[in-house]
């Protein structure tokens, strides 16, 4: 039993009535001492993610059947932060670490109790993009454009391995609604602040047709990940033209450790694309 509607006790005032001498003597003998609340049983440890919340009940009796109040504190509000509504006890997440979270019972007559209970807090990744470079390129058919994408964790925790994908698009924003061209290979596990680069060429066949493409990398959701809306790197703008004078100035060089990736562009044609990655 968490708490009771029983109010405080009334004591009896001296005075005319038929109440028995045997029963005013316990009645003042109750109001004379009143009893704390006490508490219920244990609260196990918790672990919660940065940004994301936990709810545990608090357990308390009191032998007076008293209607508690309830309040919980966090000894580091910059790891986690606590409160109570009822006996229902919320914690939340801020940074890596672990704190200790105090529930306090308070009945009418302000007697009170505690619990303490222990939160972990862990960290959690976020994977975005940090720089595509360049960001147009114009060839001409049977050049290569290149460019070098790179991702950073920029969460709390470390991120496991997940695929790299690239992807065309009609327009310059990237998503995975767009055509998945090829899978890159696995972008390797990167602790916070930690980040990679790796190039992508795209080998543009001689038969390929003047116009405008846009090539950008998606990288899978690691588990936990508080960000997945960036996942996707800003668009490459391919122009295929008669001449490739820029090509020259404007290209990434690629990774002596590539990996050939086959896929169809918007032309149908077959594009050959090459990926490699340097730390």
């Amino acid at each position: 039993m968490l708490h009771s509607a029983r109010k405080d006790t009334i004591c009896p005032r001296p005075g005319r009535g038929l109440i028995g001498a045997a029963t005013l003597i316990l009645l003042v003998a109750a109001c004379d001492d009143p009893q704390p609340p006490a508490a219920c049983g244990s609260i196990p440890q918790q672990t919660v993610a940065v940004g994301e919340t936990g709810t545990v009940t608090a357990c308390f009796t009191d032998p007076n059947e008293d209607m508690l109040s309830f309040a919980a504190t966090s000894s580091d509000p910059g790891v986690a932060t606590a409160s109570a509504a009822g006996d229902a006890v919320t914690v939340e997440g801020v940074s890596p670490g672990t704190a200790s979270v105090t529930v306090t019972a308070t009945d009418p007559g302000g007697l009170e109790a505690q619990q303490t209970f222990s939160v972990t807090v862990v960290g959690v990744a976020d994977l975005l993009f940090t720089e595509v470079t360049p960001r147009s390129l114009t060839v001409s058919p049977g050049d290569t454009a290149r460019a070098v994408f790179t991702v950073r964790n920029d969460g709390s925790g470390a991120s496991g391995e997940t695929p790299a994908r690239l992807f065309q698009s009609e327009d310059a924003t990237i998503t995975t609604d767009d055509t998945e061209l090829g899978v890159l290979g696995n972008l390797p596990a990167l602790e916070p602040s930690e980040e990679v680069s790796f190039n992508v060429g795209v080998i543009i066949p001689p038969s390929f047709p003047e116009g405008t493409l846009y090539v950008g990398v998606c990288v899978d959701p690691v588990p936990g990940e508080s960000d997945t809306t960036n996942n996707c790197s800003p668009s490459v703008r391919i122009t295929v033209t008669a001449s490739s004078s820029q090509n020259a100035r404007n290209a990434a060089t690629a990774d002596a450790h590539e990996a050939l990736v086959r896929f169809l562009g918007g032309s149908k044609e077959l594009i050959r694309v090459t990926s490699g990655r340097s730390r």
